[in-house]
This record gives C-alpha cells, structure tokens and sequence, in this order.
C-alpha cells in the first residue's frame, strides 16, 4: 500500500489522500478529500495488475489512470478482448466526476483487429452521420473508449488513416485471433 497527499486541482484549495494497492491479482485506487474532520469523498477505483495513476494536471484538475479490462471500461472486454486504457476523472473541490473517453495504451493502438463482421464508424459518439465502413476482414486500430451510461463506442482508426467511432455492444467486434488476450 502506498499513502500520498496530492493537490489534483490547485484551484480547488484542497488537498487530496491517495491510497494505491497493487496486489499479485488485483488492486484498488482510493482517493479521499476531508473537509472540517468529516471524509467528503470516497471513492474507490479497481484495477489489476498495473491499475495505477498516471498523471495528473493541477491546473484543470484531471486525473489520468491506467487500468486494464476490469475496471470501469471493463465492458468493452466483450467487444475489443483484453486491453490496456487511461480513464479520467475531474477533481474540482468535494465533486469528483468520471470522463466519458479513455485513449488506449500504445499496444492497444498498435494491434492490427480485423472485422468480425461490417462496422459502421461514425463521426461522432452521436452515431448520427456515418464516417466509412470498415469491410469483414479489414482492419482497424483502436484509439480511446468512450462511455457515457450505457453507450459505448470504439474509436478507431481505418487503414486510410481516417477516425471514427464504431458502436460496441456485447460480442466482439473483431476477429478473436486478432484481439489481445492477457491474464
């Protein structure tokens, strides 16, 4: 276990406890924020091995962590296999608020997925206008994990080199020999 005191947002006139806790098979984040001997903030983030922070930037007071396929992008293992991800929360006084995207690690990105079937990548997490096609049996690279409630969406990169955001559901987009798969 690791106990720091962090100041996340300098504008927030706050200090924050960090606790981190790596384990042989999981781990677990916790940042607290006390104000006048009463704990305003709780709040517990999972991983596993390598859940961890990665940076923060006192002067918005976003928080980046790494985190691999169990914590709160766990459902897009259903969709894209095992991965390695960056979620963000924003620190601002006593309210800590998750991000809706998380980018991906460079091993993540630089993975070649081939279509399981047709995917329709759109402009925008709106999936309103569509960007291309990616064909069964192209392929694709993946960039961030946008999660907003229950939508969820890919963002991917075609082999034109063209951005866009494929929707993910609850089977695999991509060929499963083409997805990574760690313990």
């Amino acid at each position: 276990i690791t106990t720091k005191i962090y100041d996340f947002n300098k504008h927030d006139k706050s200090k924050e406890i960090f606790f981190e806790w790596v384990g042989p098979s999981d781990g677990q984040i916790r940042l607290l924020k006390f104000k006048n001997s009463t704990c305003k903030v709780n709040r517990t983030f999972q991983g596993n091995i390598g859940g961890k922070l990665n940076s923060y930037d006192p002067d918005t007071g976003i928080v980046t962590f790494r985190e691999t396929s169990y914590g709160i992008y766990s459902k897009f293992y259903n969709a894209i296999g095992s991965f390695v991800c960056y979620p963000k929360v924003k620190v601002n006084g006593y309210t800590v608020t998750n991000q809706k995207t998380a980018n991906t690690s460079s091993m993540v990105r630089k993975n070649k997925y081939i279509a399981a079937k047709t995917l329709t990548a759109y402009t925008s997490t709106s999936g309103t206008k569509k960007a291309f096609t990616i064909s069964t049996g192209s392929p694709a690279y993946v960039y961030a994990l946008y999660q907003n409630g229950s939508t969820r969406y890919v963002k991917v990169k075609n082999k034109y080199g063209k951005y866009g955001y494929v929707k993910a559901g609850s089977t695999l987009l991509f060929k499963r020999s083409s997805c990574l798969w760690m313990q």
